[in-house]
């Protein structure tokens, strides 16, 4: 099983929010995807990717996929206008990616530290790296990617699989204030 979950914590501690809800899953072989407010998925059958990715690659531990807009460059595809707010071009974008890659996957594991807008992880691995830092909002999902490493587990990007991230939007100077 897969549960999907928005995170939002009034108290900006997103790792204690990650933490709280892996305690209620409630088997170690599901898994919890966490994908931000701002992304919306491009793609109707999403979820069939996300299923196709994990039967196809069982022994990955975490998975995330392309988008538009975050600091971790090899989760932004070539070619994507990562300055458009048209989400028309990111749908149609992220159909073109499903077309052409499907399900497959490529281990990122050892790249720049990822951008946690979406991210998909075992139960059973969350609990082998001490689940997230409860610390704020920034720098969670690096900590995670980080133990993940540290523990000799695997984080795949799963291509064609594209969101679109508003990422504090192209219009307000990538503002933070919120998140601190």
């Amino acid at each position: 099983m897969i549960y999907y979950t928005v995170p939002y914590d009034s108290n900006k501690n997103i790792g204690e929010y990650y933490n709280n809800f892996v305690d209620i899953v409630p088997n170690d072989n599901d898994y919890i995807c966490f994908i931000d407010a701002d992304t919306i998925f491009t793609i109707p059958n999403y979820g069939h990717v996300i299923e196709s990715a994990i039967k196809s690659y069982p022994d990955v531990d975490c998975f995330t996929c392309y988008t538009n807009r975050v600091n971790c460059k090899w989760q932004v595809p070539d070619g994507c206008d990562i300055s458009t707010d048209d989400y028309k071009y990111h749908r149609n974008f992220g159909e073109k990616l499903f077309e052409n890659y499907g399900s497959e996957c490529i281990d990122m594991t050892k790249s720049q530290l990822f951008s946690g807008m979406f991210f998909i992880i075992k139960k059973s691995s969350w609990i082998k790296i001490g689940g997230a830092i409860s610390k704020g909002m920034l720098g969670v999902d690096n900590n995670i990617h980080q133990k993940l490493i540290n523990n000799g587990m695997k984080l795949y990007l799963i291509k064609g699989l594209y969101v679109y991230h508003w990422h504090r939007g192209s219009c307000n100077n990538n503002n933070i204030n919120h998140l601190i």
